[in-house]
């Protein structure tokens, strides 16, 4: 890799555009989200998915969002340490009609992205 930052759209779309490896990738956001104060573990799961999410095509959802999670964390909307818990487990797909689907509580209304 050159070690140049790609700026010029032809040059981001094209094969000559600097490839960096997922496994490289991944610690690289799990590193950042650990500095702006998540646990190991929760960085880990995101940073995962959002490589995923760019291995598959979902462009969107992967790291091009690190920079906006990143304010968000720093100015409070995303809350690093959220306390989430498991209110009740139950099978994938259609619930009963006298359930409710609330499954899991946080006490933020701001989370990560899966």
């Amino acid at each position: 890799m050159s070690g140049h930052v790609v700026t010029d759209a032809k040059t981001a779309n094209s094969a000559e555009a600097p490839r960096i490896a997922a496994a490289a990738l991944a610690t690289y956001i799990k590193r950042a989200f650990e500095a702006a104060g998540l646990r190991s573990e929760d960085a880990d799961v995101v940073a995962n998915l959002m490589v995923e999410a760019d291995l598959r095509g979902s462009d969107t959802h992967g790291v091009i969002r690190l920079p906006l999670y990143l304010r968000r964390l720093k100015a409070g909307g995303i809350k690093a340490r959220p306390d989430i818990h498991v209110v009740r487990e139950r099978p994938s797909g259609r619930p009963p009609p006298s359930s409710t689907a609330t499954t899991a509580s946080a006490t933020s209304s701001c989370a990560l992205p899966p």
